[in-house]
């Protein structure tokens, strides 16, 4: 983190600031694109000269080469990392050029065995909670069964079934979305 510029520090800037052109040029870097990089490593160097300057016997334009190199190497490094680099692929790719198969139609091709999967698992957190006839009738109700089909199947009226779900759907909502 860098801290304000003191006077001291501010003039030794100004008067060597010739030297981050210079090194953009040497290295043949655009200004409208790394100035910014390079700066903070030239004003790194002007914060340790003015603070070391009686213990340092170099000049200050090796130091500040040298914060500047630094700068442009994280920059770099930065640019470079995994993360930035990531191959980007597209769900209209083509997977296979024969067929025409994107990723988006593998992606979006409903899976019956594991949407059955996930209802039976769903189911069985359920059962684990209701009462053993208020899980008939769920189950009924997930395998696609009407309302007076289940009616007829539990010796229960239209009404008492709508009852038996209303007082149940609390528990539903909770292990479905926790």
């Amino acid at each position: 983190m860098m801290k304000p510029l003191t006077a001291e520090e501010q003039h030794l800037a100004a008067e060597n600031h010739d030297l981050v052109f210079a090194f953009l040029k040497e290295k043949e870097l655009p200004i409208d694109v790394y100035y910014d990089v390079v700066i903070f490593g030239y004003l790194k160097a002007v914060q340790k000269y003015c603070a070391r300057k009686k213990k340092i016997a170099c000049k200050f334009s090796t130091i500040a080469w040298h914060w500047m190199e630094s700068e442009l190497s994280k920059h770099h490094k930065y640019l470079t990392c995994p993360k930035r680099s990531a191959l980007v692929v597209s769900f209209d790719d083509e997977i296979d050029r024969r067929t025409g198969l994107s990723w988006g139609d593998v992606i979006s091709i409903p899976d019956s065995i594991m949407l059955e999967f996930e209802k039976e698992l769903l189911l069985h957190t359920l059962a684990s909670e209701l009462p053993p006839r208020e899980m008939r009738i769920i189950r009924m109700k997930a395998d696609g069964h009407r309302m007076n089909e289940i009616a007829k199947a539990e010796h229960l009226t239209f009404h008492a079934i709508n009852k038996l779900l209303a007082g149940v759907y609390p528990t539903v909502i909770r292990v479905l979305w926790g």
